[in-house]
C-alpha cells in the first residue's frame, strides 16, 4: 500500500481505465488511505475492505475508499459526544455502528448504477464534469455540451464556415462582417450549393468568373460580392475562410472544462426501532440471543433496501420511455414454431438499440446497467449471453448477473415487473447520470426501555441525491409475458 500511496503523492496517473482524468479518482483515493493511516485498528477488523482500496479494481477501488471516508465522517459525528455518552448511551452498539456501514455501504446496488461523493458536512457540494464549447464556431454554439453536440471538424482549427445567404432568383449582391477576424488572405473560398466558384486574391478583391465584384476588408472582416446572374432560388451561398487567432488571441476558440461544485443539502431520513422487553430478556436467557447485534443485521439490511429502492425509483422516473425499446413477449404464430426461449432472444435488439439511443442523445457511452422488474427479468436472464452471478440470499435489489459479463442486470421486485431501465453510469467522476452525496451513513440513539416494558431506539441517515444527466438513461416496457 505504501507503494501506491507514494504514486498518489508523487502525482503520477494512478488511474487508467478508458482514458479517465485520474484528478478526481486520486484524490478520492488518497482521502480512503488517509483514513486506513490513521485507523491502524481498521486495517485488521475490516482488512477485506483494505484489500479492495489496496488491489481492487476501479470501481472495487472508489467503492472502497468511499466507505473508509464516510466511516470516518461516522466517527467525526460520535465524537461530538464525549466517550462516556458514548458508551453509557450506546453501550455494546457503539462499535457496530461501524459495522453496520460496513455491512450496508459496499454492498448498496448504489454503487453499481450511480457515483456517490462523501461530503464531509450537511450543507456541502459535490463535483460535476460538464464540459462546453466557449466559442460559436465549426458547427457549435458557446454554452453547448462538448459531447452532446458534435462539431463540423474544425472548431479545435481557425477555420471558419459562414451561411452569406440564400438565393432567390433576384437578388445579386451579397454582404456581410465575418468573425472572428482579422482573415488570413487567400483563404477565402465562395461556395454555391457546396460548388466553389470564387476566392480571394490576397489583396482586399476576388477571382472567379461567377462573380462580377467583391471586396474583402482583412482586418475588419466586412465582405461584399456580386454576381453576374443572381444565384437560383433556395441556393445555399457559403463562405470557408481561416482567421488570424495569432494577432487576436482571444478569437482562439476554446473548452470548458466545466468543472463545477452543486450546492447539496444532506436530508434526513428517520426510523424509530421498537421491541418487546419481555422478548429480549427470553431471548437472550433461552438462546443468548445478542439483540443489540440483531438490531445491527436488520438495520443494515433495511437501510440497504430502502436506499436501494428509493435510487431506482429516482432512475426508473427520470429515464426517457422510448417506443422502440419496448417488446412485445408473446412467441408469434407462424410456420416455424418458436420457443419463448428462442423468441426472447430477439430481446437483445433492444439492448443495442438503447447503446444507439444513449450514444446518440451524448455523442458517448453505452449501456452499462439494466434494472428490471419481475417479467422483465425473466427474459433478460433467458438470454444467449447472460451470465448468472453466483448464488445469492437476496435482499430488495440485487444483481442477478451481467450480459456479455459486461453490463450488470439488476431485479428490484419493487418495480413494475414488465419496466426496464437501461443506464450509462458515467465516463469519470463527476459524469454520473446520478450522484449521491452521503454525509452520515447512519446515527443511532441509545436504547431507551418505556414504562410500558418496550424497547426503543432511533436511527437516522442524512444523505442528498442529485440526478446530474438523465440523458443517460432511456427505458422500455415489456408486453404479452406469460410465466
Amino acid at each position: 500500500m505504501d507503494s501506491i500511496i507514494t504514486e498518489i503523492a508523487g502525482g503520477n496517473r494512478l488511474v487508467t481505465e478508458s482514458n479517465r482524468d485520474a484528478d478526481a479518482e486520486r484524490a478520492l483515493l488518497k482521502e480512503g488511505y488517509d483514513v486506513i493511516e490513521t485507523h491502524p485498528k481498521w486495517r485488521d477488523r475490516y482488512r477485506s475492505l483494505v484489500e479492495k482500496v489496496d488491489k481492487g479494481n476501479l470501481r472495487e477501488r472508489r467503492v472502497a475508499a468511499s466507505t473508509f471516508v464516510v466511516m470516518r465522517n461516522q466517527e467525526n459525528y460520535l465524537n461530538t459526544l464525549n466517550e462516556a455518552t458514548i458508551m453509557n448511551s450506546l453501550g455494546p452498539l457503539a462499535p457496530s455502528v461501524m459495522d453496520i456501514v460496513r455491512i450496508f455501504f459496499p454492498n448498496m446496488i448504489a454503487n453499481l448504477i450511480a457515483e456517490i461523493q462523501p461530503i464531509a458536512q450537511p450543507n456541502s457540494s459535490v463535483l460535476t464534469v460538464k464540459p462546453r464549447y466557449t466559442n460559436s464556431g465549426g458547427g457549435v454554439n458557446a454554452g453547448d455540451e462538448v459531447f452532446k453536440k458534435g462539431t463540423d471538424g474544425n472548431y479545435a482549427s481557425d477555420t471558419v464556415t459562414w451561411a452569406l445567404g440564400t438565393g432567390n432568383a433576384v437578388a445579386t449582391n451579397f454582404t456581410a462582417t465575418l468573425t472572428p477576424a482579422p482573415i488570413r488572405p487567400g483563404t477565402v473560398r465562395v461556395y454555391v450549393n457546396g460548388a466553389s466558384i470564387a476566392a480571394d486574391n490576397g489583396d482586399g478583391g476576388f477571382h472567379g468568373a461567377a462573380l462580377s465584384t467583391g471586396t474583402l476588408n482583412y482586418t475588419s472582416g466586412a465582405i461584399s460580392v456580386t454576381f453576374g446572374t443572381a444565384p437560383a432560388a433556395a441556393a445555399a451561398i457559403t463562405l470557408e475562410y481561416r482567421y488570424d487567432y495569432e494577432i487576436n488571441v482571444d478569437n482562439l476558440r476554446g473548452l470548458d472544462i466545466g468543472l463545477n461544485l452543486v450546492p447539496v443539502n444532506a436530508k434526513p431520513h428517520p426510523l424509530k426501532l421498537t421491541w418487546s422487553v419481555a422478548s429480549q430478556l427470553a431471548a437472550q436467557a433461552q438462546y443468548s440471543l445478542d439483540v443489540e447485534s440483531t438490531l445491527a443485521d436488520l438495520a443494515a439490511q433495511f437501510i440497504r433496501k430502502e436506499r436501494d429502492w428509493a435510487l431506482v425509483s429516482r432512475i426508473s422516473n427520470a429515464a426517457t420511455a422510448v417506443t422502440d425499446l419496448n417488446f412485445d413477449a408473446t412467441v408469434p404464430n407462424s410456420g416455424n414454431a418458436l420457443t419463448k426461449k428462442q423468441h426472447y432472444q430477439d430481446w437483445g435488439l433492444k439492448l443495442r438499440r438503447a447503446s444507439s439511443f444513449i450514444y446518440n442523445k451524448n455523442q458517448r457511452g453505452n449501456v452499462s446497467f439494466v434494472l428490471a422488474g419481475i417479467n422483465a427479468a425473466d427474459v433478460i436472464s433467458a438470454q444467449a449471453n447472460f451470465i448468472p452471478e453466483p448464488t445469492v440470499v437476496p435482499i430488495g435489489a440485487y444483481k442477478i448477473g451481467t450480459l456479455d459479463g459486461v453490463v450488470d442486470v439488476i431485479l428490484d421486485a419493487s418495480m413494475d415487473a414488465n419496466t426496464y431501465v437501461f443506464g450509462f453510469r458515467g465516463m469519470q467522476l463527476g459524469d454520473a447520470a446520478m450522484i449521491i452525496a452521503e454525509w452520515i451513513p447512519i446515527f443511532v440513539t441509545p436504547t431507551w426501555q418505556s414504562p410500558n416494558l418496550q424497547g426503543q431506539q432511533g436511527l437516522l441517515s442524512m444523505y442528498d441525491y442529485l440526478l446530474n444527466n438523465p440523458d443517460y438513461y432511456a427505458k422500455g416496457t415489456l408486453s404479452g409475458y406469460t410465466a
